[in-house]
C-alpha cells in the first residue's frame, strides 16, 4: 500500500456518518494490507451506522479491540 517507513497507521472515521457494504469490504482489505507493513493499526471515531456496518461485516476482525478507540488521543 506504500506506507513503508511508518510504524503505525491510524484510520479516523470521525466524519463517517455511514459506510456502505462495498466501502466496508474495501476498508477490511485495506486494514489487512496495512497490517503487513506496519507494527500497529488503530481505528478511531467509529459510531452509528458506520460502526454497525463494519462490525456486522466483521471488517475489523484483524484489528485488536484495544486498538479501536473513540478518539485519536
Amino acid at each position: 500500500m506504500g506506507i513503508s517507513g511508518f510504524q503505525v497507521a491510524i484510520f479516523d472515521f470521525t466524519e463517517a456518518a455511514h459506510i456502505d457494504t462495498r466501502a466496508a469490504l474495501s476498508i477490511e482489505a485495506m486494514l489487512e494490507s496495512v497490517q503487513e507493513e506496519v507494527k500497529g493499526v488503530f481505528v478511531s471515531g467509529l459510531s452509528g451506522s458506520a460502526e454497525e456496518t463494519l462490525i456486522r461485516l466483521s471488517a475489523l476482525q484483524h484489528v485488536p479491540e484495544s486498538h479501536i478507540t473513540q478518539t485519536r488521543m
